[in-house]
């Protein structure tokens, strides 16, 4: 929500409307999202989705400009608003191993969005910069949501020894393995430390408050709007990365 905000916000601000379209990855959904597109003849496109799909068709026939967030794509007709995740994933692993923590999970978010590698980039390398190897059986998969981060929490917990820190795709996950290690009748953080990223709103409001890592979400949707209106205006641009902060 907050990205949209920022894009209904930052084109209506410049004279333009947004008009918002889902395709849940549904290839079918998608083409009717582009055929919508196309009929109501949109300016520039921006998408926020692990996949471009059948909206390329837009650019490429129409040579309307093409932004994305969060997600890169080979080819010159992609630009990209994305938050530095590798940075964020390192900055999570290293505070916890600030703490003392050396068995460190984590758990993936989908596996077909760039920043779940990136962010898992980040706490490999982390890791080694201690002198860890990074250990498959620590990498559990979840999808981004709080019932996938439960059951990926409730696997690590059953690993021998279990480890004492899990760094968590995003807030949502976070929120499922907070569960699942009160589910297991253990205490955050006195025996599993747990540390989110997205820094939503319900992380502050979490028992015990989540230490997450904040991503300008805002000012993602904000961004992708100026790059698009700068391509539609003929402008040099280049792709943008933002910063994120340890919360």
């Amino acid at each position: 929500p907050p990205i949209v905000q920022g894009v209904e916000e930052s084109a209506l601000d410049r004279g333009y409307s947004v008009l918002l379209s889902t395709s849940n990855n549904d290839p079918e959904r998608e083409l009717a999202v582009v055929r919508l597109l196309k009929e109501r003849r949109v300016d520039a496109v921006i998408v926020a989705s692990s996949r471009v799909g059948g909206l390329y068709q837009i650019h490429r026939e129409h040579a309307i400009p093409l932004v994305l967030i969060n997600n890169e794509q080979k080819g010159d007709y992609t630009y990209t608003v994305s938050t530095d995740d590798a940075t964020g994933g390192h900055l999570a692993t290293h505070y916890l191993l600030e703490l003392g923590h050396r068995t460190i999970g984590y758990i993936h978010g989908p596996l077909v969005k760039q920043s779940t590698h990136q962010r898992c980039r980040g706490y490999e390398a982390a890791l080694r910069e201690y002198g860890i190897t990074p250990d498959p059986s620590l990498i559990a998969v979840g999808d981004g949501q709080a019932a996938g981060g439960y059951l990926a929490m409730t696997g690590l917990l059953a690993r021998c020894p279990r480890p004492t820190a899990v760094f968590c795709f995003n807030d949502l996950t976070a929120m499922g393995a907070l569960r699942a290690v009160h589910a297991a009748g253990l205490s955050v953080p006195r025996d599993v430390s747990v540390i989110g990223y997205d820094d939503i709103g319900l992380a502050a409001f979490a028992q015990p408050p989540l230490t997450t890592i904040a991503q300008q979400s805002y000012e993602l949707g904000r961004q992708a709007v100026r790059l698009a209106l700068d391509l539609l205006d003929g402008k040099d641009v280049s792709s943008i990365t933002l910063e994120v902060a340890l919360v």
